[in-house]
């Protein structure tokens, strides 16, 4: 078996930064990891770090974003792909035709927004991936830490990337959340039958049949907080139950824990709709204002957003005696060219993906001081290993 050698090769760095290199060995898999300190508080410039491999042997690759093609790129290809906190993992695997591992390199950071890139040079026979520091999103400070894992064994692709995942996990900030009982149980969704035409009586006959079958909540899905049935999320913002649909939320609840079943509503966490009551609250909180559609994300920098959106869901779990909550479309908070265009003195962060892991560490905190057993439901794309720290249930992508 081919013993693969890695080489590294850095852009960027300034000559100002005193910076710390290391590499090690363990069990077969290279660390790599960089230091940079300033001199004082500073905005980083961008950094890229190139990590180049045989080429020899790859047939794929794989992120957690890719969906469902494994082809490999050309270099004249988009090949970009993004990940943070909300969105992906900060990690590239190039596969064999057998699906062994030829390559896994994943990053120790997976809060701030980093680009990875993994594209064939093919004068030289390699693969070079290229990892973009600083350059998305700013990064104010005096020091930043990295620590890359190169995996080159030829394990099944899938083995190595479980490692992976289980190196994610000793690293602060990615401890799995504790996963309930109620979680592992079968459950049932009302968007694959009723989408947005959802109320009590229809959904409550649901559930007893249900039950009958062995499930133990419902995911009461897009539909029950607005009378609009047109899709989108242009009513999104207010999130009170509408009245011809769900005139008694407590009450429709306390008949499901009646049954033996558990009641999680969804809600789309970052979403304001132009149309809702509280648009015009926070229409100068938004980190995609020109978007050509009529809802819009929320800046989490701003703390008054954050209160805002803890406050909904901390009222409707002790207003209705809810089990848990699917909080959806967490991958929207992501940077936009708008996100660093202005400062803001109403906002207390200025690195956009910090904020919004404040909010989801102040939201689960609270949440689960009232209940510590509660569940809460992510999907793909945000299904990293920081999301894990906060959700305790995950599904992969619409059925």
């Amino acid at each position: 078996m081919m013993k693969r050698t890695i080489e590294i090769r850095e852009e960027g760095v300034p000559e100002a930064f005193a910076v710390v290199r290391k590499s090690w060995e363990e069990g077969g898999v290279r660390f790599l990891s960089w230091s940079f300190r300033a001199e004082r508080e500073t905005v980083f410039p961008p950094v890229r770090i190139h990590i180049t491999v045989p080429a020899r042997g790859i047939h794929y690759r794989w992120t957690p974003k890719l969906h469902l093609i494994k082809a490999l790129n050309s270099d004249w290809f988009e090949n970009l792909y993004e990940t943070s906190g909300f969105t992906g993992a900060p990690v590239e695997c190039l596969i064999a035709q057998d699906n062994r591992n030829c390559a896994v390199i994943a990053l120790s950071d997976t809060l701030h927004t980093i680009g990875m890139k993994s594209i064939p040079v093919e004068e030289t026979a390699q693969y070079d991936v290229e990892i973009a520091l600083f350059d998305r999103e700013a990064y104010r400070g005096m020091e930043y830490s990295v620590t890359v894992r190169v995996d080159t064994r030829p394990l099944p692709y899938y083995k190595a990337l479980a490692d992976t995942a289980k190196w994610w996990e000793t690293i602060p900030g990615n401890e799995p959340a504790v996963v309930p009982e109620a979680a592992r149980e079968i459950m049932y969704s009302t968007w694959y039958s009723y989408h947005q035409n959802v109320d009590e009586k229809t959904l409550f006959a649901q559930a007893e049949l249900a039950k009958e079958l062995g499930c133990s909540s419902l995911l009461l899905d897009d539909g029950w907080q607005t009378e609009d049935t047109g899709r989108g999320y242009a009513y999104c913002g207010d999130w009170k139950p509408a009245p011809s649909k769900f005139p008694d939320m407590a009450g429709f609840v306390k008949r499901m824990h009646d049954i033996g079943m558990g009641v999680i509503p969804w809600y789309s966490v970052p979403f304001i709709g132009e149309r809702s009551e509280n648009f015009q609250r926070f229409k100068d909180m938004l980190i995609d204002p020109d978007a050509e559609r009529e809802w819009h994300v929320l800046d989490p920098r701003y703390p008054e957003v954050r209160e805002f959106l803890i406050g909904i869901y901390e009222k409707a779990l002790l207003d209705w005696d809810l089990d848990g909550f699917k909080l959806d479309f967490v991958d929207e908070f992501v940077v936009t060219p708008f996100s660093g265009r202005e400062e803001d003195d109403r906002r207390d962060c200025t690195s956009f993906t910090e904020a919004a892991d404040r909010l989801m560490k102040d939201c689960m905190a609270r949440l689960k001081s009232h209940k510590a057993d509660i569940m809460l439901e992510f999907r793909q794309t945000y299904n990293g290993p920081r999301m894990r720290s906060f959700g305790n249930i995950f599904r992969a992508v619409d059925c």
